[in-house]
């Protein structure tokens, strides 16, 4: 079964980003279970297929955080 976050908010991204994870105190994780990060996803391409418009974004866009999903 897929489980989607409610909310981007809501979404750990840390988990796909971890380089840009936010470096949290120990009283702020034990609070909640979303690690923040340093920089915001700012492209995200639904439905990317292989990723080719990523791929061409990418040299273009080299301190943007990029995500890419498939439609399922």
């Amino acid at each position: 079964m897929l489980v989607s976050p409610v909310s981007p908010a809501a979404m750990d991204w840390a988990a796909l980003y971890p380089a840009f994870a936010a470096k949290e105190t120990i009283q702020e994780q034990e609070r909640s279970t979303v690690t923040s990060l340093t920089q915001d996803v700012e492209v995200a391409d639904i439905g990317c297929g292989f990723g080719g418009l990523l791929f061409a974004l990418a040299p273009k866009m080299p301190e943007t955080l990029i995500l890419g999903t498939i439609a399922i």
